[in-house]
Order: structure tokens, then sequence, then C-alpha cells
């Protein structure tokens, strides 16, 4: 375990092996395991964890190896592959998962794409509600969509200036992709426990392209 204290709160294998092994996508094998080592997380090196929903995995954990991505990468480019690691990770870990599995039939895939958001959205959270910790919450206001954590794995007890939690960012984004909303909508920040807010909130906005 890293330095930062046990949070207490967990989250599944499978989406830290998500991570983990996005992360070996973009940086290499050695690469993951300079940063492994640096954050405290030697275990995972040769121990990753399995592809199950145990909730085996401490926030703590989680923050630890965002947060050194940031230092060791620097903030942009850590952050950044935080983001493009969970993205690209995400259908593999969870498109075949209970309810989410859903987003694969025709009869949603064929949905306008305001209702695959609803409807998606509200899937997403009450599935990660049943299996982490997140007390993640969808609501749709003034035609805006929104995704609340009530506690954030990425930002556990950080203290930062600016939004840090590029790995949640990338975990809403393959969520899009799940759901086949990635092209018209992108995902802000906006805002983050790191920077002193009550949660960390991440808006879905349409792109520019659209």
């Amino acid at each position: 375990m890293s330095n930062t204290p046990t949070s207490g709160l967990s989250y599944p294998n499978r989406g830290a092996r998500a991570l983990v092994l996005g992360l070996e996508d973009l940086v290499g094998k050695h690469g993951l395991e300079l940063l492994l080592k640096r954050v405290g997380l030697e275990e995972w090196t040769e121990n990753i964890p399995p592809e199950n929903i145990d909730q085996d995995v401490d926030f703590a954990q989680l923050t630890a190896l965002s947060q050194g991505l940031l230092e060791f990468y620097g903030r942009r480019s850590g952050s950044g592959l935080a983001r493009q690691a969970n993205r690209s990770r995400f259908d593999e870990a969870w498109g075949e998962f209970g309810e989410l599995a859903d987003f694969k039939q025709d009869s949603f895939s064929t949905l306008p794409v305001e209702e695959k958001i609803e409807i998606g959205g509200k899937t997403l959270a009450r599935v990660f509600n049943e299996i982490s910790d997140l007390g993640l919450r969808f609501t749709t206001e003034h035609n805006i969509s929104s995704f609340e954590l009530e506690n954030c794995p990425y930002c556990f007890q950080v203290k930062s200036d600016v939004p840090t939690c590029g790995a949640a960012v990338g975990w809403i984004e393959g969520f899009l992709g799940a759901i086949g909303a990635e092209r018209q909508i992108i995902v802000h920040e906006t805002a983050c426990a790191a920077t002193g807010a009550p949660h960390c909130v991440f808006t879905l906005h349409p792109s520019a392209e659209e």
C-alpha cells in the first residue's frame, strides 16, 4: 500500500484491473512496473487485481496510482494517460456485465442519444452503487446531464488547485463509447473534491461537432 491512508471505501477488482491493463497498453510493462513501485503498489506488478467484482481494492490505492501518474508524467500527460487507460478498457471490463450488457441490444442501440444517456446513466449508477462505494448519482437538469461521485476513488484526501480526476473522466467516456454516444458528447470535470468541492461532478455537453 502507498503512503496514502486507507480510505475504508472499496472498488471492485475488475475496475482496478482495467485501469492497470490500460496503462500497460500505453506505457509498456516496464513503465508500469516503475510507476507501481513508485506509488507503493509493488504487489500489482506480479499480482494484478483479478477479473471479478470482489471489492478488494481500496480507494486509496486507486488514488495513489492516479496521482502518481500526475507526478511521474506531469499533470497534463499523466491525466491524459489515466483518462485514455480507463476509456480504452471500459467495454472489455464492463460491456458484458449485468445490466450494462443491455447496451448492446438492438432495442437500445436504436434509441436517440438523449434517451441512451438517460437510461444508460441511471443504469450505470444503479450497477456501480451495488458493487462499489462510489455513491454515484446521475442527474439531468435543463437538458444538461451529469454524474456526481459522492466518494471519488481517484482523489481521496488529495488537495489541488485544479480538478485532478482524469481517470474518472476516461471512465465516463468509456461508458459513452459503450452506449454509442462518444462522438456526440464530451465530458468535463466541473467540480472536484480535491479543490474543496463537496463532491466530484462530471458534466456531459454536446460535442462542438454536433
